[in-house]
């Protein structure tokens, strides 16, 4: 159910999104919605190609460079908003740290830190 919903929900409408503000010429909402639906989508398929035998399971550490890189891009993404109202701030802000905390506790093994970012 989780896995359909990330595919769904966090990829697909995501990407939908961003066609739908690149036809407004938002060019920071067709990058948000566009990336991280593109995400959800490379998640999901991260999890699901060692279960069909597809491709081997992605080691914790290199999980945790993919979660890195896409904290630092989250994070640049936060740098671009200084104008826009304050709730878009904060939504990049915490995924930022969201991000940055997951690949801590893939870096390091650490089931606390998992707690803290939300990982059961």
């Amino acid at each position: 159910m989780i896995l359909a919903m990330e595919l769904v929900y966090g990829g697909f409408a995501q990407i939908i999104a961003g066609m739908m503000e690149f036809r407004k010429g938002n060019t920071f909402g067709v990058a948000a919605f566009t990336s991280y639906g593109l995400f959800w989508v490379s998640f999901v398929l991260l999890l699901l190609l060692p279960e069909f035998g597809i491709a081997t399971e992605t080691p914790d550490v290199y999980m945790g460079w993919y979660l890195l890189s896409w904290g630092l891009l989250t994070l640049f993404m936060f740098f671009a908003t200084p104008k826009v109202n304050k709730s878009l701030q904060f939504v990049f802000a915490s995924l930022a740290l969201l991000f940055i905390l997951l690949a801590a506790r893939d870096f390091t093994g650490s089931e606390q830190i998992g707690t803290l970012a939300g990982k059961a």
